[in-house]
Parts: structure tokens; C-alpha cells; sequence
């Protein structure tokens, strides 16, 4: 009869504190489609190339990307842009990943390396699964507020697009619409504030529901930043343009001209003429003050 009792006893107990086939408890995290109890993922070592490494990779050739808290940005369609944990950004298509905006993904991915849009891109292959890397959330994607001048990188043009702005998700503020082109779904903006410099945005994601008002009214912009030819950026647009705002007393800097405005070699603006000896920029070129 005791023996009866206390096998009674050990049935219960293990009804009661065991969990059912399957269920991770709250330090399980999944890692290569197993389940691991020994810590969080985040302490093991990733094996694969980091983003920059991968966009350097030769056309057609298969790697594993390493993902280190990259966030997921945009999505439309097949085109998804993660913003890396180990800086810059890159371009996902057709990869066949349940990718979302908002997630932060850690882990690898196998994929292949193309050239799309005259960038690096990452592209799905017979090998790429979502097994071996984890999902977190984030409310909403942060994007990098920038100046059209800061785009068009004019103090070091020569040397190309800054590989770092390529595929991330920016905002650029005070910008005035001066064309639309209808049939290309796209319009150009300047800004005042940047004295001339002028940027091409794409409604390639039919993001645009609002009218475009051109010229006398500023819009914050946002988009995916994408090359356009070797030395200049465009804009893929990711959001609704909105009303804007009319121009008001910010009209007055308009007076300022790109061909007056002087740079020091780290971009800073100097007022008036330079009083150092030194290399400066003036209209994008270098001149030496003596």
C-alpha cells in the first residue's frame, strides 16, 4: 500500500513540473533548428563573413552572413534592407526569409552574393533557411537623419559613394521638390539649407499617396539609399511623403550659393574666408589657403 502511495506521489509531481514536449522554458533560446538551455545564443561564436566582407565577395559565389542584432528595416516584395550590427547596410532579394520590419536577427544565413541595382546584394540559394538564427522585435526601424550635402558627399566625390550609406534607411530633412517625372514615379528635391544639391527619389515601392506639391513647401524624406552611377546617391522612397510644411522665414537662406560656401576636409562649414593655412573645399573642389 505504501509503495502504491508514494509511486501515486511521483506521478503527480511530474505532471506538475514538467513541460510539455517541445516548450522551450524562458532561457531556451533555438539555434541551427535545436534547442539550447546552456545560455543565451548571443554569448556563442557566429561563424561567417560580416556584411562588409560579403558585399566585397565575387558574383555567384555562396557564403554564410553573419548576423549580429541586424536590424530589419524595409520590406517590399522580394526586397528586404537589414541594417548590420557591424555597421553598414545590405540589400536582401528573394531570399525566401520571413523577414519583417522591426525584427533584429541573430545568428548566420547562407546566401549568395549578386550585383542588383549597381549594389551588393544578398540572394537566396537552395541552402538558405531561417534555422539557424533567432527573432527579436523592436517597435520600429531608426532611421539616419542626413543633409542632401551629406548624401552627395561632395567633399569626397572623387572617391566615389560611401559604401556605408548603401542600402540604409534615411531621412532627409528641409527638402523642396522642384520636377516630378509621372512616368518614371519619381521627382527631384533640392535644398535651400544646402545651398543647390540636388537628389533623385524613386516611388519604386508605390510608398507616395499623398500629392507632390513642387517648389515652396519643405518635406521630410524618407528612403532607402541606393547608387546612383558611381560618384551619387538616389533615393528608393519608404514612406509616404505627407503634407509638408510651406516655406516660411526658413526661405532666406536661399541667398547662400554652393560656389561661396567653404568646407574644412571634415565637412564643417567655415564662416566667411578660411584664416588658417590649410586644404579646403569650396564648390565640391579642393583650394589651398596659403
Amino acid at each position: 500500500m505504501k509503495k502504491s502511495i508514494l509511486l501515486l506521489l511521483l506521478l503527480v509531481s511530474a505532471q506538475v513540473f514538467a513541460l510539455p514536449d517541445g516548450t522551450p522554458n524562458d532561457t531556451t533560446t533555438v539555434v541551427n533548428g535545436t534547442n539550447n538551455t546552456e545560455g543565451n545564443s548571443q554569448n556563442q561564436e557566429l561563424k561567417g563573413l560580416g556584411t562588409k566582407a560579403f558585399k566585397e565577395l565575387p558574383d555567384g559565389e555562396e557564403a554564410q552572413l553573419t548576423l549580429q542584432s541586424d536590424t530589419v528595416l524595409f520590406v517590399s516584395g522580394d526586397e528586404a534592407f537589414l541594417r548590420s550590427g557591424d555597421g553598414g547596410a545590405i540589400m536582401f532579394y528573394q531570399s525566401g526569409l520571413p523577414l519583417e520590419a522591426g525584427q533584429i536577427l541573430y545568428g548566420t544565413v547562407f546566401g549568395r552574393k549578386e550585383t542588383r541595382d549597381d549594389m551588393p546584394v544578398f540572394v537566396g540559394s537552395d541552402k538558405t533557411n531561417n534555422s539557424d538564427y533567432i527573432v527579436t522585435y523592436t517597435m520600429s526601424a531608426e532611421y539616419l537623419e542626413m543633409s542632401l550635402r551629406q548624401l552627395k558627399n561632395e567633399q569626397t566625390a572623387d572617391a566615389g559613394v560611401m559604401d556605408s550609406n548603401i542600402a540604409d534607411f534615411v531621412v532627409v530633412d528641409s527638402a523642396e521638390v522642384t520636377a516630378v517625372n509621372a512616368a518614371a514615379r519619381s521627382f527631384t528635391v533640392s535644398s535651400s539649407k544646402m545651398c543647390g544639391h540636388s537628389l533623385t527619389v524613386v516611388d519604386r515601392y508605390n510608398c507616395c499617396q499623398s500629392p507632390v506639391v513642387v517648389g515652396n513647401t519643405y518635406y521630410n524624406i524618407k528612403g532607402i539609399v541606393i547608387p546612383n552611377g558611381k560618384t551619387d546617391y538616389q533615393l528608393y522612397l519608404a514612406a509616404d511623403l505627407g503634407q509638408g510644411t510651406p516655406t516660411g522665414i526658413d526661405s532666406v537662406v536661399k541667398t547662400c550659393s554652393i560656389h561661396t560656401v567653404v568646407y574644412d576636409l571634415q565637412g564643417r562649414r567655415i564662416l566667411g574666408e578660411p584664416v588658417k593655412k590649410g586644404v579646403y573645399l569650396r564648390g565640391g573642389k579642393k583650394y589651398v589657403r596659403k
